[in-house]
């Protein structure tokens, strides 16, 4: 609309109009040049037009800085869509990590009752203590704990997703839970900072402070103008004589006598208007100054959060290794133990302890998977 308008300025400007009245008084009649003294009626009907030939090429410079405005919006846009993909991933990842975490609490929770029935089994055989038994089952109302929070989590998760994406609270949906869901570049192509939509709209907020201050710099030149006009008018007190009457002329013969054209070219050159030109030519400068130094810190950032998030990337992937390592060593770890308290060689707390650390590997390992997919994720989106 912006862009339409600017070039539009080009075209001339064309009025019409009429009008329709009564004086009262003494005056001087427009159309007779005699003094009235009585009630006259009047009528005017006119056409004009005025048409800026040349200022000085600000209509110019505003159409390309509509132009420019139009590219700035739309890596704007490319901005705010980018930034919104990278917000959804995130309440969309924590909604899967949920899940996940509520399935290891399951899993631990069925392991502690499939625990649980072998020692009742194991104490009606008289292999195993009474104490035994209540130790488990007082682990087995925590974990079914850990299952309610765990639960908790999954339906916050999911709560905050719907409010992010404007739905009521009483919507359903259904997500598929499937982390192939979010495809990944494995490998991501490079970053190119030039081509990065808040550098590139950076590079346009410049270009409209420069397009500014042209623009008031051709303040300071003459302007050229083209005004024509032509109308025609009626009065009462334009009168004949008829017989030894003086009658009014009729309206359609006083529009042909009164009918008139004119034309003219206006030179304007601006001498002196109180400073406030130069005083736009200072602020334009320093706008343009200040989106330049904007835009030079702008990518000292990107490069900055760019490298952050590598590092981040790369941070994670080896905590990803290394928790999966973990999760595997204390697997191992806990089938051993599990034989060992079963057959009497250790105590319920040391085996609670093993297990206790398989399931803690696991919760982190999950903790890893997901952040490494967010960080992964992210480099996606930047790198288009």
């Amino acid at each position: 609309v912006v862009q339409r308008q600017a070039t539009r300025d080009y075209l001339p400007v064309v009025n019409a109009g009429a009008s329709h009245g009564y004086n009262w008084g003494q005056r001087i009649d427009p159309f007779t040049n005699e003094f009235a003294s009585e009630r006259v009626r009047t009528n005017n009907l006119y056409v004009g037009g005025n048409w800026l030939l040349f200022n000085g090429l600000q209509n110019y410079y505003l159409v390309q800085k509509a132009r420019t405005e139009v590219a700035y919006q739309q890596y704007n846009q490319e901005v705010q869509e980018r930034n919104l993909k990278i917000d959804v991933t995130a309440h969309y990842l924590q909604v899967l990590l949920a899940d996940q975490q509520l399935k290891n609490a399951r899993e631990q929770l069925a392991y502690t009752r499939k625990l649980q029935q072998r020692t009742r089994e194991l104490l009606q055989a008289e292999q195993a203590t009474e104490l035994s038994l209540l130790e488990i089952e007082a682990q087995t109302a925590l974990d079914s704990l850990s299952v309610t929070q765990a639960n908790n989590s999954l339906r916050l998760a999911e709560f905050r997703l719907k409010q992010f994406l404007n739905l009521p609270p009483e919507a359903s949906f259904q997500l598929d839970k499937a982390k192939g869901n979010l495809p990944i570049n494995p490998e991501s192509p490079p970053i190119v900072m030039e081509q990065l939509p808040e550098l590139l709209r950076a590079e346009e907020l410049a270009k409209i402070n420069e397009t500014n201050l042209k623009i008031a710099r051709r303040q300071l030149s003459p302007s050229l103008s083209l005004n024509a006009s032509m109308g025609s008018g009626y009065s009462g007190n334009n009168t004949e004589q008829v017989g030894t009457e003086f009658v009014a002329k009729s309206f359609n013969r006083q529009l042909d006598e009164n009918f008139y054209q004119a034309a003219a070219v206006t030179l304007s050159v601006p001498i002196f208007n109180k400073g406030t030109v130069g005083s736009s030519i200072t602020r334009s400068r320093i706008e343009l100054e200040k989106a330049t130094l904007q835009k030079q810190n702008l990518r000292l950032e990107l490069q900055n959060k760019i490298a952050q998030l590598q590092l981040e990337l790369e941070n994670a992937q080896l905590q990803q290794t290394t928790a999966q390592t973990a999760r595997n060593a204390t697997q191992k770890a806990l089938e051993i133990a599990q034989l060992n308290y079963e057959e009497g060689r250790i105590n319920f707390a040391d085996f609670l302890e093993v297990r206790n650390k398989h399931f803690l590997a696991q919760s982190q390992s999950t903790n890893a998977q997901f952040e490494y997919l967010f960080k992964k994720k992210i480099l996606n989106y930047y790198s288009g």
